[in-house]
């Protein structure tokens, strides 16, 4: 999902735990259960509405919250904070 967001690609998941914290009506889709029939209608819906979708919008996005430096600076202030609660 990230890798295609990064490509400035929106992209479809399932709730399952992670997604859906990240994926928003902007950059994808969040399906409540992976049935056929409900994906198939999230492909159609994305494939047609794909012009509202903006690449740049979600590369930076994705940028943002997912590159290196992003990860880095999240791990650095979790070992941060993990530190002065003890």
């Amino acid at each position: 999902l990230v890798e295609a967001m990064m490509s400035g690609l929106p992209v479809i998941a399932t709730r399952s735990g992670g997604p859906e914290s990240y994926i928003q009506e902007f950059n994808g889709l969040v399906l409540e259960q992976p049935e056929l029939e409900i994906m198939l209608q999230a492909f159609l819906s994305l494939y047609s509405g794909y012009e509202n979708y903006q690449p740049e919008v979600i590369r930076n996005y994705a940028l943002e919250h997912f590159s290196e430096a992003a990860v880095s600076r999240q791990l650095v202030e979790a070992y941060t904070n993990l530190v002065k609660a003890e």
